[in-house]
């Protein structure tokens, strides 16, 4: 699998997550501590994503 499909893949998956939780991007920005936009970039599959970043969002 190529990395922008693993992103894009990851992206889809947060997303989903987060809507299953009710949350907007600006309240899951706020939650962990980043910008809504990292979140809308992080979604899209067009930002490079940590595992540091995943386990915060997961958590």
């Amino acid at each position: 699998m190529k990395n922008k499909s693993l992103l894009k893949l990851v992206g889809k998956n947060i997303r989903y997550y987060r809507k299953k939780k009710h949350l907007t991007q600006e309240e899951l920005a706020f939650e962990i501590g980043k910008y809504q936009s990292r979140i809308s970039e992080i979604e899209s599959g067009e930002a490079n994503i940590s595992i540091k970043e995943i386990i915060i969002i997961v958590s």
